[in-house]
Parts: C-alpha cells; sequence; structure tokens
C-alpha cells in the first residue's frame, strides 16, 4: 500500500512538470507578454520572457518591484491605466497605451486581464497577456493621414475647376481688351499684367486638379529652365526665412518632354520635405541606385504600364544621400495618377 502510494506521488509530480514544461513551452515562445499576479497585485507570479523585449527591461526587475513596469508607462496614459487595474478583477480589463523603453523609444502596448478563481470560486489570482501593437498604430495613423490627403485633395480638385472657370472668363475678357485699347498704351499695359497674372493663376489651379487627379498629366516639349525658373521665383517669396534656395542651369539644355505641372510639383514637394530629412551625401552610382529603386517599384505596386529609366551624363559617382534619393522617388510615384507609369 505504501509502495503504491509513492508510485501514485511520483506519478503526480511527473504529471504536474509535464504540464510545466508545456506551459513554459507556450509562454516562452510566443511575442506577448503573459503574466501571473496575485489577487492584490502585490506579487509578480509570474512574468515571460517576452517582457525582457516589449518593456527592455528585466524580468528580475519586475518581479522585485511588481509595479515597476507601470513606471515605464507614459504620463499621459498612467492615470487611465492605473484607474482600469480596479478592473482586473471583474475582467473588464482591455487597454491601450504607451509605454517609454530605457532607451527612450516607446511602444503601444494592449493589455488584457482576466481573473482566475479556485475551487470555491474566489479570485486569487489575475492572468493577463500584453501584445506590442506599435506596427499597427503606426499603420492606423498613416491611414488617417491618406484620409485627410484624400480630403484635402477632393476639395483643393472642386475649388480649383470653379475657380479655373472664372479665370477663363477672365482670360478672355483681357484678351479682347487688349486688343480694343492697343493705341492705350498705359491701360493696354495693365490689361496685359492681368491676364499674365490670370495665366499664372490658372498654372496653379492645373496643379492643384494634378494634385486632386481630376486633370490626367499633358507632357509636352518644354524648356525645363524655363519652368523651373518661374516656380523658384515663386518659391523665394513662400519660402521661410530659415531656407535658401538657388537655381544652376546649364546653358544650352536641350528640350524635355515632360508635364509642367509634375516638374513644378517635384519642386514643391521639395520645398515642403525641407528639412525633414538628415543629409548624409556619400559617394553612389545614382543610375544603378535608381534603376533599383524603379525595379522595386514596379514589383511592389504591379504596375501595368512600362517604365523607362533615361540617364544621361556620367553620375556612377554622385555625391548624394540614398535615404533622400529614395524618399524622393517614392514620394513623385505615390502621386502619379492611377494607371499611370
Amino acid at each position: 500500500s505504501l509502495i503504491q502510494d509513492i508510485t501514485e506521488l511520483d506519478r503526480a509530480e511527473e504529471a504536474r512538470r509535464e504540464s510545466d514544461r508545456r506551459f513554459r513551452q507556450v509562454a516562452e515562445n510566443i511575442d506577448e507578454v503573459f503574466w501571473l499576479t496575485d489577487a492584490s497585485k502585490h506579487q509578480i507570479i509570474y512574468v515571460s520572457p517576452a517582457y525582457r523585449c516589449v518593456w527592455g527591461r528585466s524580468c528580475e526587475s519586475v518581479y522585485a518591484a511588481p509595479l515597476s513596469w507601470l513606471e515605464a508607462v507614459r504620463p499621459e496614459d498612467r492615470a487611465r491605466v492605473s484607474k482600469a487595474l480596479e478592473s482586473q478583477a471583474a475582467g473588464d480589463y482591455n487597454v491601450e497605451y504607451r509605454i517609454v523603453r530605457p532607451d527612450g523609444s516607446v511602444r503601444w502596448i494592449h493589455e488584457r486581464a482576466f481573473p482566475v478563481k479556485d475551487e470555491k470560486g474566489d479570485i486569487y489570482r489575475i492572468a493577463g497577456v500584453a501584445s506590442d501593437i506599435t506596427v499597427r498604430r503606426e499603420l492606423e495613423e498613416q491611414f488617417r493621414q491618406a484620409q485627410k490627403m484624400e480630403a484635402f485633395g477632393q476639395l483643393a480638385g472642386g475649388i480649383a475647376h470653379d475657380f479655373n472657370n472664372l479665370l477663363t472668363v477672365i482670360q478672355m475678357q483681357s484678351s479682347l481688351l487688349v486688343d480694343e485699347l492697343r493705341e492705350n498704351r498705359e491701360a493696354a499695359t495693365g490689361i496685359r499684367q492681368i491676364l499674365d497674372a490670370s495665366k499664372r493663376a490658372a498654372n496653379l489651379t492645373r496643379q492643384l486638379l494634378t494634385f486632386s487627379r481630376r486633370q490626367t498629366q499633358a507632357a509636352r516639349t518644354l524648356d525645363l529652365g524655363e519652368v523651373l525658373g518661374n516656380m523658384t521665383k515663386m518659391l523665394r517669396r513662400i519660402l521661410g526665412e530659415d531656407v535658401s534656395l538657388e537655381s544652376r542651369f546649364a546653358p544650352g539644355l536641350p528640350p524635355v518632354h515632360a508635364d509642367p505641372g509634375m516638374m513644378e510639383q517635384v519642386l514643391l514637394l521639395g520645398r515642403a520635405e525641407a528639412g525633414k530629412i538628415d543629409w548624409r551625401p556619400s559617394p553612389l552610382d545614382l543610375p544603378e541606385l535608381c534603376s533599383k529603386l524603379v525595379d522595386e517599384g514596379l514589383s511592389s505596386t504591379h504596375r501595368r504600364c512600362p517604365v523607362q529609366l533615361t540617364v544621361e551624363g556620367d553620375f556612377s559617382d554622385a555625391l548624394m544621400d540614398e535615404a533622400l534619393v529614395r524618399h524622393i522617388i517614392g514620394k513623385v510615384a505615390a502621386r502619379l495618377p492611377s494607371g499611370v507609369d
């Protein structure tokens, strides 16, 4: 009988050890932080190794100070999280908050908790899971920004379309007045200034329509120096004092076949992005890099139309920031209307 009792105890102990091994195999090999505390929250019974990866702190530190994890929560979220802890025993704990790791990086956390009851139905432990949802939150923020930009594009397109109709009337009437007032040089000069200003305004509305994708691109042969020179004059008036803009054009540049609005948007894009990227130039093969970026863009966006990259001149040892080149090409490609390459 004694031998039988010892055998049963050994079997029970072996079963317990096997259950513990299975639990650790699961808890120690998942990305989420699994934790277990007593009902009073004064003792951490278990915390999985993922805590070290997510919080950037050792598991020993939270065993020694059970509330040390809360100190990592950003001050803006800490009061809300502290109040939510009161609902853990009821099983209603489901919160999202931000933590600051020792290296200063910020991570978004989604945490849930569930009460554990004993045979009598009393709560004696609290189990929980904390997930790092930083990537998801960043994607959600990018999606919200994209929606804002789409709404802005639709609004700008609607306004530009109506304004363009008004400018058409102004241009027509100004052209008629110029013909009728040829003998009155002073009046004719004033009318020509109105006509020139209306043409520049029409060009701006065309850019807005292109941005909102209500107007297709119209490539034609143009003097790139003239287009960029006119745009540079406008940019100098709107740039802040802390930004310097210089333009240099080689003499005798051949004409190019391009949409003037898109060329102007490249400059506008440069103005909008000025100061946002660290400039770290290094020698690189610019044609090879651009060709690689075009191939990556084709494979990622599944473009239907072919893309042709043409490089004139020797830029195999250009001094340029690779991150900046990638950023510019990505931004320009994102502004292409659908189905156009």
